[in-house]
């Protein structure tokens, strides 16, 4: 069986954060979440460790239907994202 997206993503940003969670985030999520939006019910903010002050992280936004699902990676806190977007996509095997 093929593993789901959750595992797919969990090695890499393994902290899940909700509308209802956030008031248990700590600073670094909270400046994240303000610069990419408040979720709504159903969406969720994944992230990992901070390296370097950079953290990766995923927006995970079902669709109204349910039938789709948008993600989205980032890192946040870098001012590289041309040397470390291209080694993101290689680590899901994105070309």
């Amino acid at each position: 069986m093929a593993p789901s997206l959750k595992e797919i993503l969990a090695p890499l940003v393994p902290s899940v954060w909700t509308p209802e969670s956030f008031a248990q985030a700590p600073n670094d999520v909270l400046a994240l979440r303000e610069r990419c939006g408040d979720l709504r019910p159903g969406q969720l903010l994944f992230t990992g460790s901070a390296v370097a002050g950079m953290m990766p992280f995923a927006l995970w936004w079902p669709w109204g239907d349910a039938s789709k699902l948008s993600v989205r990676l980032g890192i946040a806190n870098s001012d590289r994202p041309k040397d470390l977007y291209p080694a993101l996509r290689a680590l899901f095997g994105i070309a």
